[in-house]
């Protein structure tokens, strides 16, 4: 894998401090937050152990596998 300049380097919350160039405006905040909020209960929409083995699999390709 290549160089990465830290700047450029991402985790679970860099992009939080990045500028919203295109934001939807919501109407009703008081809904928008109870979406947000009962979003944050559910189970992710793809599993560590998915990642994993889409890793594994991208690598035997990259080795022609």
């Amino acid at each position: 894998m290549g160089y990465i300049a830290p700047e450029m380097s991402w985790t679970p919350e860099s992009w939080q401090a990045k500028a919203a160039q295109q934001q939807v405006q919501y109407p009703d905040a008081a809904a928008l937050e109870r979406v947000v909020t009962e979003m944050r209960l559910l189970p992710p929409l793809v599993t560590s152990w998915e990642i994993e083995s889409l890793r594994e699999q991208l690598a035997k390709a990259a080795r022609g596998g």
